[in-house]
C-alpha cells in the first residue's frame, strides 16, 4: 500500500496526517498430493489458498474531533479475495 505521510508545516494539523497502511494476518492452508501410477508416471495435484481469507489493509487514523479531543479509528483501505489455485500435473519419468 503505501507509507503515511506528517503534515509537518507551519499551521499544520494532526488532522492533515495520513497513517500508515498496514497489511492484517490472515489464514491461509496450501495442499499438494502426489501419486505414482506405474514405474514411470507420477500424477500431482495441488490447491493453493484453500480457506480463501479477504486480504484486508488498515490505518489507524488520529484525528482531533469538535471538541478538540484526541481521537483514533480504524479503517479498512482495501480489501479484496485473491482465489483459490488449482494446479494438476503428469510428470513422465523415463
Amino acid at each position: 500500500m503505501g507509507v503515511g505521510r506528517v503534515d509537518g508545516s507551519d499551521g499544520g494539523s494532526i488532522n492533515n496526517d495520513i497513517p500508515d497502511a498496514y497489511e492484517m494476518p490472515r489464514n491461509m492452508f496450501d495442499i499438494s498430493l502426489s501419486k505414482k501410477i506405474g514405474k514411470y508416471i507420477e500424477v500431482k495435484a495441488s490447491v493453493r489458498d484453500l480457506l480463501n481469507e479477504a486480504v484486508v489493509y488498515q490505518q489507524y487514523p488520529r484525528f482531533y474531533d469538535s471538541n478538540q479531543q484526541l481521537q483514533e479509528r480504524s479503517q479498512i483501505t482495501r480489501r479484496y479475495k485473491p482465489g483459490r489455485n488449482f494446479g494438476i500435473s503428469v510428470v513422465l519419468n523415463l
